[in-house]
């Protein structure tokens, strides 16, 4: 398998999950703007979903240097 299919897997895994939650935050701003009620509650969530975003991404870097090193089938002899 190249590694343009490697890394095109990863990118599409990433790419789907950040546009789900991109989704779900665009929600939670909505609610933000029209609920003043539960304002912290809904900030606390729009926090933790963009620290998911940022490490998904994050983690998509690293996953390409790995297959770039040729790493990605390492855990094979364990």
């Amino acid at each position: 398998m190249s590694n343009a299919k490697k890394k095109c897997g990863a990118l599409a895994t990433a790419v789907v999950f950040c546009l789900f939650m991109g989704g779900f935050l665009t929600f939670i701003f909505f609610a933000i703007l029209n609920c003043r009620e539960v304002l912290f509650l809904l900030a606390v969530y729009a926090v933790g979903i963009a620290c998911a975003i940022i490490g998904t991404i994050v983690a998509l870097i690293l996953r390409f240097k790995e297959i770039d090193s040729g790493e990605e089938d390492e855990a094979r002899k364990y």
